[in-house]
Formats: structure tokens, sequence, C-alpha cells
């Protein structure tokens, strides 16, 4: 087992926060996650979706190569935590966790550049409770925690336009400015310098963009102007609470339930897939709900059978655009292919090291996850065996809606101007994109409606050959059927093959109903046999 490195952490930003290790050499996508036996996996991207303070923990379990056939599904490890349940006394903790930044130094870069040390002042609070309904019969527990974060974020020696360049000035860059296409479209003419390294104008469009640009704030190793630091601040929050109820109905049967919400939102100034400057901000909003009821009947003292319900709702809203600038407002003409996630386009320089500026390229993304589950099992001890059989039925539905580019996305480069803020100013993009959005006949649409079940099968045997030694052996049957889309908005890719559900896509695109094409696009794997054997 080993942590997720921090690059790949940094990366991933909150896409990764649930995938905290690497087990056996997998991605950590690959581990599975369990509460009270129940599925606390993000569907999506992999990983947990809730975590219950550690004082409303009774038990933690991490399997990896030794697990039993009870567990599977993924290829990593299988992390399975107990709740606690109350008892017949009143039993409470309370806590407070704080840091602050008064208690830290300055980091390097804010030392350097003379930058007000960054805020950071997180506080982790809550507490439980748990205690009898009715004595000897009925129990509950219950749990709170709140979480908020105020974190600095520090951008250093950022480039952007100076005083001077912001109006067409480039006299102090040291070379001269050209027109490498004086008489286009042929460009087979000489270079034609600026009179003065100045341009005689500035597209319209492009000075009501230039606003978007921070003012600099320091000087390059040369003193011209044009670098900028500045300290953010990364707000998070959450708070989650929940409640387990233990009742037993007789000797021979119990039932419990227990219910978990956890409601969050982020607020990230300087988002790892935004622009290098401030005025880009995302947002992200994420929500879950957990709940399990489960009844255990005993037929006799060696024969104990359990039958469990559980529903797991997690959305989760990543990247949110929360600069709504429309392109329109900028002087552009066109509009955005997502309404949610309309704000300025995103704008790019390929060369003299000018930031970035305006919303991600991609995102939002929105996903709607509800997963409901049903399983039973068996244990029988029987002599010097502890059989256990038993399987499952989980059904997925996620929504999903997923941005590409639909503010549009401009390249800019040293052509026709010989420097990329230049040919900004100009107005001469290299290249401009701009992805699709919902049509009236489907095409462009950026929403998907995922549809997904799966059946597992299992029998285990732990055998005490002797007291020192015991023989482990099991097999699992996994269904697992490919996802499906309600509106069949999926397809594959077959060299020259010609769709005849829709005749009029490009060579090569096959969709479900397609000869040999299922709703799923590829067949049901039914040999997922999985042995296990094993010796303690």
């Amino acid at each position: 087992m080993a942590p997720i490195t921090p690059g790949l952490a940094q990366a991933g930003g909150s896409l990764r926060d649930g995938q905290p290790y690497s087990v056996n050499g997998q991605r950590p996508e690959s581990n599975n996650f369990l509460i009270d036996g129940a599925d606390n996996f993000n569907g999506v991207d992999g990983g947990f979706v809730l975590k219950p303070p550690i004082d409303a923990i009774a038990e933690l379990q991490i399997l990896t190569h030794t697990a039993n056939a009870e567990f599977g599904g993924n290829t990593g490890s299988t992390t399975n935590i107990v709740t606690r349940s109350g008892s017949n006394e009143f039993h409470g903790a309370a806590w407070e966790f704080l840091r602050n930044d008064r208690l830290d130094a300055a980091n390097f870069f804010e030392n350097a550049d003379g930058l007000t040390k960054s805020e950071y002042r997180q506080n982790q609070f809550g507490g439980t409770l748990g205690g009898p309904l009715r004595h000897d019969q009925t129990f509950f527990f219950g749990y709170y925690e709140g979480f908020r974060n105020r974190q600095g974020e520090t951008i250093s020696h950022v480039r952007v336009p100076s005083l001077l360049e912001r109006q067409g000035d480039f006299s102090q860059n040291g070379q001269p400015l050209l027109n490498l296409c004086p008489n286009p479209p042929a460009c087979s003419d000489l270079p034609a310098p600026f009179a003065g390294n100045k341009l005689p104008f500035i597209d319209p469009t492009a000075q009501n963009v230039l606003q978007l640009y921070p003012l600099p704030n320091a000087a390059d190793p040369s003193g011209v102007e044009d670098l900028y630091n500045a300290s953010q601040t990364l707000r998070d929050s959450e708070d989650q609470f929940g409640v387990r109820v233990d009742h037993y109905l007789s000797s021979r049967d119990a039932l419990n339930f227990r219910y978990m919400f956890l409601n969050g939102s982020r607020f990230d100034p300087l988002s790892t897939s935004v622009a290098a400057v401030p005025g880009f901000p995302v947002g992200e909003d994420h929500r879950t709900q957990n709940f399990v009821a489960q009844l255990t009947h005993s037929f006799s003292a060696s024969l104990v059978g359990t039958a469990r319900f559980t529903f797991l709702r997690n959305k989760f809203l990543f990247d949110e655009h929360l600069n709504n600038t429309s392109p329109a407002s900028l002087g552009f003409q066109y509009q955005p292919t997502l309404g949610i996630a309309a704000g300025p386009p995103f704008i790019q320089f390929g060369g003299g090291g000018y930031a970035s500026i305006g919303d991600p390229i991609t995102r939002p993304r929105n996903t709607y996850e509800n997963a409901f589950a049903t399983s039973n099992s068996l244990t029988w001890i029987r002599g010097h065996h502890q059989l256990k059989f038993g399987g499952d039925y989980r059904r997925d539905q996620i929504n999903v809606i997923n941005g590409i580019a639909s503010n549009g996305f401009f390249v800019f480069i040293p052509f026709t101007i010989s420097n990329a803020f230049a040919s900004f100013l100009v107005g001469q993009p290299l290249l401009f994109l701009q992805g699709g959005g919902s049509q009236p006949d489907g095409g462009g649409d950026l929403s998907r409606g995922l549809r997904g079940h799966r059946l597992n099968f299992y029998a285990q045997d732990s055998y005490k050959l002797t007291s020192h030694l015991t023989l482990n052996l099991g097999l699992r049957y996994e269904l697992p059927f490919p996802y499906t889309e309600i509106r069949n908005r999926q397809n594959l890719f077959e060299a020259g093959a010609q769709s005849r559900v829709r005749p009029d896509a490009p060579v090569g695109l096959l969709y479900p109903g397609d000869p040999g094409v299922p709703a799923g696009l590829i067949p049901t794997e039914k040999k997922a046999f999985a042995p296990r054997v094993g010796v303690a």
C-alpha cells in the first residue's frame, strides 16, 4: 500500500480527494470502500464519498490480496468501516481541532516577494452521542462534524502585459515588432516592421478582454514591470451527520438502520485547470446520502442469515464557472453552447510566457449518482468449517453533463505579428475552437443518462485444519452488465463500417441497434469466475 503521489493529487484536485492510496500496484481508482457492508464508492471518479469521524467508527478493515470471496469488484483493496452503535448507557464526546496561520511562518515565495503571509485557518469540530431508547432492546448512536478551511494560495512571477503593452507599445521588449504577413493571404513578402514598435490599432474586442487581466505589480530582472504576484484564499466548508438505530425484535432477530448525510462546498480562486491569474474562480458543490437497513436472523447457534438493503446518492458539481461574463458582452459574435458554463473564453498564448486567462476549457462537470443494492448472506459453522454463501444485486443511475470548450478557446502565437500578445491585440488568433451544445436532433448533446446493473455470487470456506493452520477456499462469480444510455447517446468505432441507425454518421461510428452493437455497445462478460485460495 502506498499513498497517492503529491503530483497526482495536485493535478487531479478534488477529483482525487477520495483516493487516499494505491494497493498491489493498482491505480488509486481501483479500491473499493464500504460502510457497514454498504457501498461507499464514487462510481464516476472512484474513491470514497463519505468519511465519518473517528469517534463514530467501531472497526476499520483494509483487505488486500487476502480478501475472502465475499469481496470483489475491484483489483486493489477493500476498505470496510463498521460504525458504532449505542448501548444501555449514555456516552458522548466533543472535539475541536484548530490550525491557524498565526502559528505558521510565511512560505518561501511570500518572503521572497514581500507578500503578506497567506491566510490559513482550519477548524474541525463536532460531537457524538449514543445510548438506549429502550433498555436492552433499542439503541441509538449519532454524530455531527463540521469542517471549515480558509487557505491561502500564492502565485508568483506570472507574466502579464505591461502598462505599455496594454496600449500596443512594445518598444521596451528589446526586439523589433514585425508584421510577418503584410499582404495576406499569401504571406510571401518580407516581414514589415512597425514604426516605433507600436501597433497602429487595437481590436475593440481585444480591448474589452484586456480588462480581465490584472495590472502588473512587480518587475522582471530587466526592470520592466510585467510580473504579477498575489495571494488568494481557497474556501472549503463541509457538514456531515449520521444516526444509527439498533433494535432487537427477539433473541434471534435484530434490525438496524443507519443514515448518513454530507454536504460541502468549495471556492477555488486558482483552479488547476483554469487561468494563471485571479479573476476566474471555480466552485464545487457535493452532497452525499447513504441509507442502510439490515435484518439479521439466527436460525440456530451455528447458522445465521443476513439481508441488507442500501441506497447511496452522490451529487458532485465540479469546476462550476463563477465568472459569468458572457462572450457577447466582450464583443464576440457567438453564444455559449452550454448555459450553465457561460463565461469568458479561454485564451492561451503559445509564445512569450504570457499568462492564460478565461474560464476553463472543459467543465463544469455535474454528476448525479443513485446506487441501489440488496444483498443476502448465510453463515454456517460446521465442525472445523466456517462456511459463508451469498450474493448481491446493484443498480446504478448516473446522470452527467460535461462542458467542453462551450465558451470558446483561442490560441495566439507570434503570427501574424512577431509577438503573441500583439497578435491578440490585433485580433489574429492561430485557431478558435468551440464545443457543441444541445441541438434539436441530439447532435452535440453534452448530457448523458447512464444505467447499469450487476449480479455477484460467492461461496467461502474457512477450514481450520489445526489450531495453527487455516485453509481459506472461495469462489466468486460476477456478472457486470455494460452501461446503457437512456436515449442511446453513445457510440463506438469500427474501421470501415457504416451505421444503419444513423446513415448520415461518419464512416466507422456505430450506434446501439446497428448489427452486432447491443444497447451497452459491448457483449456482457459471462465468464467472470474468481477463485480464492489462501493459507494462514
